[in-house]
């Protein structure tokens, strides 16, 4: 029909289409609380002209950020590692408590590295909040140890052959390198669609992409010289993504949520401070004192709270009157209304706050709720760990000065309540182990049970030898004592030789 725009073509005010990169970017922005410029701008969407004069950009509430604090906890606990060498969580940078460090010796494992837990708190905030993030391992000289740099999403670019999201062919980051004596913004590119032939390469960040590898480094780091290898020879990132790319819009609701709220704290804010200064009007009646400007000859005084205004009559024979305007809101009921949508937006998203009922401390079932999203982290936060270690241990392993030979297998990854469990499985075991006695011990104990049968010991004397020398309960030593010395009668010496009375 003639006139009419198409269904697909339509869309309300102020709504615009974003690509995934510009997606990641704006969470990215919010994440690190740098989104003061997309809050004015959802500012003029909903307020027009009074922009002007709302005021700053209020940023107290960031339903983005929060939401990812809520559910980036896996390793406020420390992490279990199995088989963690300690020399190996050195290297990467440890100073977990000695407390720890032992009892999860006792279950065959060993506390993650202070600084893969630091590293990986950091990039999962991006995981959650953006799609994904990455940490790129990086060897230092100076200290003998690894480095573990977070980089943001939008300082990443990835390139698939399949579609695995956990295995990029291509890895380019963006960063500033010293090339010529000037600081330059380049492109660190790993290319690793041939595995037998992987590169390495340095390129400018424009659009000639020029290589400069050999003006930052002094050795060619490709093809057989690309030294990011496992034992086998198998080349790999030394950049660990964490996350999924193909999944940029995941929080959407979320970066809408925060940028409205904040556009609505800030009206609000304007609000209250508008409540103290309603607005006042006249009729009839002009402001004595008044100073008019001498080329626009518009009135003008300084008023506030505590000036106290003195008006005249315009007509002396009809007196004027004054007048006043309520606020235009309640505050309260207005900051209800906000918090209300917060609630709404968070448990649209699985997570029911009750704010009001509650103040702000979730309720057990909201618990219950927090620790299923909280449970559904791991998976990916173990394959990430996991592949961290093993690749910080294949680089470590292949510098001379270390001679390491660490595990570069997959590493198994406990957290929380996983390791809760694992630990009382372990004090099982450990009480099983206290109890059972040893093939000498057993010989020991049936000499003292067949001598209370033969009448030689009180079968008393026998269960309480049974609880000192071997630690067992009383129950326990009568137990295995069982009928022995029911009905004991003192035998004589070998040698038919009683005591006796008075004699020693």
């Amino acid at each position: 029909m003639a006139g009419r725009r198409s269904r697909a073509s339509w869309q309300p005010h102020g709504v615009t289409s974003r690509t995934p990169a510009q997606q990641v970017a704006l969470a990215t922005r919010i994440l690190d609380n740098r989104h003061i410029g997309d809050v004015a701008d959802r500012i003029a969407l909903h307020f027009g002209e009074r922009r002007y004069v709302i005021g700053q950009p209020d940023l107290a509430r960031n339903l983005l950020a929060d939401w990812v604090q809520r559910l980036g906890i896996a390793r406020r606990r420390p992490p279990f590692v199995d088989g963690l060498d300690p020399a190996l969580a050195a290297i990467i940078g440890d100073h977990s408590a000695s407390t720890t460090i032992d009892r999860y010796a006792t279950i065959g494992g060993a506390p993650m590295a202070t600084e893969h837990v630091k590293a990986a708190d950091k990039v999962q905030r991006y995981e959650l909040g953006a799609g994904y993030g990455g940490v790129l391992l990086a060897w230092s000289d100076r200290s003998q140890r690894m480095g573990l740099d977070v980089i943001r999403p939008v300082d990443l670019h990835l390139e698939y052959a399949g579609n695995d999201p956990t295995e990029p062919t291509v890895i380019e980051h963006r960063g500033i390198r010293d090339v010529d004596g000037r600081p330059t913004k380049v492109i660190d590119c790993y290319d690793l669609t041939d595995l037998e032939d992987p590169s390495y390469r340095v390129l400018t960040d424009d659009d000639s992409r020029a290589d400069v590898t050999g003006k930052v480094h002094t050795d060619d780091l490709s093809g057989d010289a690309y030294p990011w290898r496992y034992s086998d020879g198998t080349p790999f990132h030394r950049i660990v993504i964490y996350g999924d790319p193909f999944a940029p819009f995941g929080t959407q609701p979320l970066v809408e949520g925060t940028l409205t709220t904040s556009a609505r704290w800030t009206a609000w804010g304007a609000g209250v401070t508008d409540g103290g200064f309603p607005q006042r009007g006249t009729i009839g009646l002009r402001l004595q004192g008044e100073n008019s400007a001498m080329d626009s000859r518009e009135l003008n005084l300084a008023t506030g709270p505590e000036t106290v205004l003195n008006y005249r009559s315009v007509d002396p024979e009809r007196p004027g009157s004054q007048f006043q305007w309520g606020p235009g809101y309640d505050p309260v009921a207005m900051a209800k209304s906000i918090r209300l949508y917060e609630t709404a937006l968070l448990s649209g998203l699985g997570l029911p706050v009750d704010l009001e009922s509650t103040g702000g401390e979730p309720t057990r079932t909201e618990q219950e709720q927090i620790a299923e999203l909280v449970a559904a982290t791991y998976p990916e936060a173990r394959r990430f760990d996991s592949e961290l270690i093993r690749r910080c241990a294949a680089i470590a392993n292949r510098r001379d000065e270390i001679a390491g030979d660490f595990d570069e297998t997959p590493y198994g990854v406990l957290y929380r309540d996983e390791i809760t469990e694992a630990l009382r499985g372990g004090e099982q075991e450990l009480d099983v182990a206290k109890t059972a006695l040893n093939g000498a011990q057993v010989q020991s104990a049936a000499g003292i049970v067949s001598s209370v049968s033969r009448g030689e010991i009180p079968r008393e004397s026998g269960i309480n030898m049974l609880v000192q020398f071997f630690q067992l309960t009383t129950a326990d030593a009568a137990m295995v004592m069982a009928d022995a010395g029911s009905g004991f009668e003192p035998t004589t010496g070998a040698e038919g030789a009683d005591i006796e009375e008075g004699e020693e």
